[in-house]
């Protein structure tokens, strides 16, 4: 593989230039993209980059850098300008560079990229968003292939390659001059043929309704969210709680909270970039380990942080596994027909905007939500208000999570209905 002889050729030259510890990464990636506006599909592009990581050491001194390049050529270059910067560094007795003594290599795969598929990959699109009375406006389409080597002078050496199509897109609807875009968004997929736009869900079929939406008077009732605003939701306002930044500057909630009892036994979630629904899952860490999932919270018990390895020395608990953003929630029990047929009232969101609090609290706008009355959706609502707190919800447990899951190549979510919610 390539890119493992060019991270062998680098810490050689490293090496050879005075470091008495090094650890290089070579991440490649090559991007083919194919976007259209209107009704006019643009020409495909090609993106290639390469980046070195380096991490060194010289007796306690310690120096973490990353430099882009195009041939090998500058790697004496980038050796020595990291070697400078290396020996001005101060001492730091807490670091470290070597996180495993494993030697871990997968072969090179190789990819059926094919730009004939990508485009009717967005045919198909473009006619699926028209069988529920849009029109698609803006659409890319991406295929990514990223390689990532990983040698030190411990020995460790990882090879890794993925791949993976992503497509993001925006659609209108027209009504007597007037539009609204509620389709947005992403997803990932393996293969071409493997993306449907999702013609029969609850947005696509009350997305007519959006014409006439009505102002939300207060109430107390459901909140019934969907996947994409649940992402948003629970990272944004609340995991946001276990990153390393907030742990480190004493701003999180839950900085004693390891192994103890935060939520309702129910609710686990986990950061699993090698679930089988997403499709660009992290292979190797910013730390130079190999990638592995880890629980958030099991059975309501808080397991671990959003943390690398020296911010979780610091804070004296387990590295992460990864440090990618591939939340994964278990289904729940329930059919999503009866969270729905089962509410009295309440507020169905598709899209949400706003601020949380290191309290747990959130509020914000549902852009894009829908009325719920008696089980049935009966109108859209115009940019409804909504509070409420993810300690007291998920601690009490008054919450229920839909047997349907939903991935976007990133997340695989389930729909949540929250109890006793404040819309004003």
């Amino acid at each position: 593989m390539k890119q493992l002889e060019q991270a062998a050729r680098l810490l050689a030259i490293l090496t050879g230039l005075g470091a008495e510890g090094a650890q290089v990464q070579i991440r490649e990636s090559e991007k083919h993209i194919l976007s259209m506006s209107g009704s006019e599909i643009d020409t495909l592009a090609t993106d290639h980059s390469s980046t070195a990581s380096l991490k060194l050491q010289k007796g306690l001194a310690f120096v973490e850098k990353s430099y882009s390049f195009g041939s090998e050529a500058e790697f004496p270059a980038l050796a020595g300008s990291a070697m400078a910067e290396l020996d001005g560094a101060p001492e730091d007795p807490d670091d470290a560079i070597f996180p495993l003594e494993e030697e871990y290599a997968v072969s090179d795969l190789r990819s059926s990229f094919d730009p004939a598929a990508m485009t009717e990959c967005l045919s198909r699109l473009r006619a699926d968003i028209a069988s529920v009375g849009a029109v698609l406006n803006e659409a890319t389409l991406s295929y990514e292939v990223r390689r990532t080597a990983l040698v030190s002078t411990n020995g460790t050496r990882y090879a890794f390659e993925t791949d993976g199509y992503q497509i993001s897109y925006a659609a209108v609807l027209e009504q007597d001059g007037r539009t609204v875009d509620p389709f947005r968004g992403h997803c990932g997929f393996r293969k071409p043929q493997d993306f449907r736009f999702e013609t029969d869900s609850l947005l696509a079929q009350n997305a007519s309704m959006l014409f006439t939406q009505k102002k939300c008077e207060p109430f107390t009732g459901s909140l019934l969210i969907a996947p994409q605003s649940l992402y948003y939701l629970l990272m944004d306002h609340f995991f946001a709680q276990l990153f390393e930044d907030s742990l480190l500057s004493g701003g999180s909630a839950w900085s004693d909270s390891f192994g103890k009892q935060v939520c309702d036994p129910r609710f686990s979630a986990s950061m699993d970039p090698t679930h089988p629904g997403v499709t660009f899952g992290e292979q190797i860490t910013q730390d130079g380990c190999r990638a592995k999932p880890y629980d958030l919270i099991r059975n309501g018990i808080l397991q671990n942080a959003i943390a690398g390895q020296k911010p979780a020395r610091m804070l004296k608990i387990p590295p992460s596994g990864n440090t990618a953003d591939n939340l994964v929630l278990p289904a729940g029990e329930t059919p999503l027909s009866e969270l729905l047929r089962q509410t009295e009232k309440g507020v169905l969101v598709f899209s949400f905007g706003g601020d949380g609090s290191p309290d747990g609290s959130f509020s914000g706008v549902a852009s894009v939500s829908f009325l719920v009355e008696n089980g049935k959706i009966v109108c859209a609502l115009e940019d409804c208000p909504v509070s409420g707190n993810w300690f007291t919800i998920l601690s009490e447990g008054n919450f229920t999570l839909s047997r349907e899951r939903v991935s976007d190549g990133e997340y695989v979510l389930p729909w949540m209905k929250i109890e006793n919610i404040t819309f004003s």
